[in-house]
Order: structure tokens, then C-alpha cells, then sequence
């Protein structure tokens, strides 16, 4: 999918983020305590002109109710 920046105008560069695991995540909250949590690796975006940064989730379509 392509991201634009909303300040500039330009594509969004892909880009990883790390931290102790090596991914970031979103979570999906779930509505019962034991249920299976679904999960969904998070991407930052960059914009090379003005350094806007925006998060996005790899698979949108598992936090759809």
C-alpha cells in the first residue's frame, strides 16, 4: 500500500523500528480475558523531506469488528 505524507505531499518510506524482540506490535483488545489475542506487526513510514513519522499495522483487517 502507498503512504503519503500529509505534510509534504511525498511517499512514505518504509522503515523498521527495534527494540529488545526486534518488532513492534499492535494487539487487538479483546472483549473476554482468555481469548487468543491477535496480533499484528507495526511498520513506521517516514517522510524523507520532513521527518513525519506514521505507524501502520501489516494486517488491518484482523481489528475489524
Amino acid at each position: 500500500m502507498l503512504h503519503m505524507c500529509r505534510n509534504c505531499g511525498v511517499k512514505l518510506i518504509e522503515c523498521t523500528a527495534t527494540n529488545t524482540v526486534g518488532q513492534f506490535s499492535a494487539i487487538k483488545k479483546q472483549d473476554r480475558v482468555f481469548a487468543v489475542k491477535k496480533t499484528s506487526e507495526l511498520a513506521p513510514y517516514v517522510c524523507s523531506t520532513c521527518g513525519l513519522t506514521e505507524w501502520y499495522v501489516k494486517e488491518p483487517s484482523i481489528f475489524k469488528e
